[in-house]
């Protein structure tokens, strides 16, 4: 293996030139990115993380308009707590905006960039070195996820870290490097508790060396302890916390149940499909409404880790019952892992680089780090005659660098898959890439092209092979304007929002998701007849759905059709009683009908709720004066 030794001027050279390279990637790519509605409104588990964020910074535990309250504070963490509070440092030393997260964000990137070069240069030598920091730096994926407000980002940085101070004891046992890679496996833990599997399996890869270095065993027992003592006390302060704010024995986060649930119920397809008796269940700020349906289901109070074990329960037991599907999903979910194509999540990722000036440009893909990943492999595990011999520690450094990836894949089979989660592999797939690239380089330069066309041949069939979509996925360009229609409603831009969720509309009729928000901006405009038309299917579909009764309601009332109006603000008022919304529509509708006393009757119990509501009290006293002169009459 070939060591950190005195880096050579031309290496400094050629590392500063890609460097400089991916620096410049990442400013165009921010630039476009500010010109997206997400940039300062994001969507999903984006948006999750940057009102948590902003809460731990502020101190203002307020959710966002029209959301309900995920109870962060007082509940055990349901989403992993390591991004969040990574975002929250940046917004306690830069302030509340939007952009110094994402110049910290890629700066790690351009950081990640220069590890690569160090891991690459200790295993495999300098070239190889250049060649994995070249296309960590021009990786379109890297780029596009240190602009969101995600994990992936972080997950690369610790897996990188993780791995160079394992490498590092390899080269000189010491204990620096040992609680190095304690305390990134244990911040890998906090941010993805999936890894996990990996603590879990280490102690295999320590096994293992003690059989290849009998003489070694002390020192390896002693960095099999540092490395899982100190991952287990980062660990344990969530476990504390847990405990301390809600008197409950969860680990880290709650969500494994539904999560598992998720990727094990009649519905499931391998990717984030809502199951149906769980709705509405859209992201983190219903959870607490759903653990109250669980509780009436049940019978009982339920702490979240009893509701995580009862969702885990009906999962397992889904799964015992159907195993030809369980084993089915487990294969597809495998295909979709190692697949082609980019499964979006809290966006449509695909689309989001297709319709990129600066991503679509960029080369590469999956399909190609994996292909030439596994030809690295094999030269490496039987590389051509004339290459240097393998050094002290490479062949340990390998299979860790294995168990890494297959720990990540692993984690995620039981739950279900989206392209973010294979993101910690790829820099690991490139470094074994590198490795090929640097093989032929040389075998090139050595004038024996034969020996490196049937490697690249062989690259050229997996790549082709890889990239056949087995699982069958198709991203769906109507989620991408369905999310830029959110973005540009919740940033106030009505006519682009309307543009995009028309869009999404004609290419996916039916999406209640995209009715419901079409027909809500619908009737903000005052196009009430259009409004309608988008939600009278969903009032049929989920007549459970308070906000879509109530906008139908709206919508209905401004058509005349005021007899429907009241039976849709009723429905809703029955699903909420105490939303002074409900009672303000139901009260105007029956003051416009006539029923002056039922009128006065809601108004006076919506003022009870907000009593300086402005709309409330005009109309109240609009009823009140009708009943005077009705008396008078």
């Amino acid at each position: 293996m070939q060591w950190l030794r005195k880096v050579s001027g031309r290496e400094v050279l050629a590392l500063g030139g890609i460097l400089l390279v991916a620096l410049l990637l990442r400013g165009l790519y921010l630039g476009e990115a500010r010109r997206d509605p997400s940039f300062a409104f994001p969507a999903s588990d984006a948006a999750f993380h940057d009102y948590w964020a902003r809460a731990l910074a502020s101190g203002d535990w307020t959710p966002p308009p029209d959301t309900p309250d995920p109870l962060v504070p007082t509940t055990p963490y349901f989403r992993p707590p390591g991004y969040p509070y990574f975002l929250a440092a940046m917004h306690k030393l830069f302030g509340p905006g939007y952009v110094a997260p994402r110049v910290i964000q890629m700066l790690l990137g351009v950081l990640n960039v220069g590890l690569a070069f160090l891991l690459g240069r200790k295993l495999f030598g300098s070239l190889t070195g250049l060649v994995f920091a070249g296309m960590m730096a021009g990786y379109w994926v890297f780029l596009y996820f240190e602009a969101e407000f995600l994990e992936p980002v972080l997950l690369v940085s610790l897996g990188l870290l993780l791995v160079l101070a394992l490498v590092s004891w390899l080269e000189s046992p010491r204990i620096g490097p040992a609680v190095a890679a304690g305390v990134c496996l244990g911040l890998l833990a906090l941010t993805r508790p999936s890894i996990l599997v990996f603590a879990a399996l280490f102690p295999f890869w320590i096994l293992w060396l003690m059989r290849r270095r009998p003489d070694e065993w002390r020192r390896l027992l002693i960095l099999a302890l540092l490395v899982e003592g100190v991952a287990g006390f980062s660990v344990l302060s969530a476990t504390m916390r847990n405990y301390r704010v809600a008197h409950d024995r969860v680990l880290i986060c709650s969500n494994g149940g539904i999560n598992l649930y998720i990727g094990n119920h009649p519905a499931a397809t391998g990717i984030f499909v809502e199951p149906p008796e769980l709705r509405p269940f859209r992201s983190v700020y219903d959870y607490p409404a759903l653990v109250k349906r669980l509780e009436n289901e049940v019978g009982a109070s339920l702490k979240y880790s009893q509701a995580s074990a009862l969702l885990a329960r009906r999962a397992l037991n889904y799964a015992w019952r159907n195993p030809i599907r369980t084993l089915t999903l487990l294969w597809r979910k495998t295909l979709l892992f190692w697949g082609p194509m980019e499964i979006g999540n809290n966006k449509e990722d695909h689309f989001e680089r297709a319709f990129s000036p600066v991503l679509r440009r960029l080369p590469g893909n999956f399909t190609a780090a994996l292909a030439l990943g596994l030809v690295g492999l094999a030269l490496w595990r039987r590389r051509p005659a004339g290459m240097p011999d393998r050094q002290a520690g490479e062949v340990e450094a390998v299979g860790l660098i294995l168990l890494f990836v297959f720990s990540i894949f692993a984690s995620y089979l039981p739950f279900f898959m989206a392209g973010r989660f294979r993101v910690p592999v790829i820099p690991f797939l490139l470094l074994l890439a590198a490795y090929a690239v640097s093989v032929w380089w040389r075998l090139f330069q050595e004038k024996r092209g034969r020996e490196a066309a049937w490697s690249l041949g062989a690259a050229a069939v997996l790549y082709l092979a890889l990239g056949m979509n087995w699982a069958g996925h198709q991203p769906r360009e109507a989620d991408y304007h369905y999310f830029r229609g959110l973005a540009f409603d919740r940033a106030g831009q009505t006519e682009p929002a309307l543009s995009e969720l028309i869009t999404a509309v004609r290419q996916r009729p039916g999406h209640p998701p995209t009715l419901k928000l079409l027909g809500a901006l619908l009737v903000k405009i005052n196009r009430p007849a259009e409004a309608a038309e988008c939600l009278a299917p969903l009032v049929r579909a989920e007549p459970e759905d308070f906000t879509v009764r109530q906008q139908y309601g709206v919508a209905l009332a401004r058509l005349g059709r005021r007899p429907e109006a009241q039976a849709e603000f009723e429905a809703a008022l029955r699903l909420k009683p105490d939303s002074v919304e409900a009672l303000f529509n139901l009260g105007l509708v029956c003051a416009r009908s006539g029923n002056l006393l039922r009128a006065d009757e809601l108004l006076a119990r919506g003022l009870e709720l907000d009593p300086g509501r402005p709309d409330l009290l005009g109309t109240r006293a609009m009823v009140l004066w009708q009943l005077g002169r009705a008396r008078e009459a």
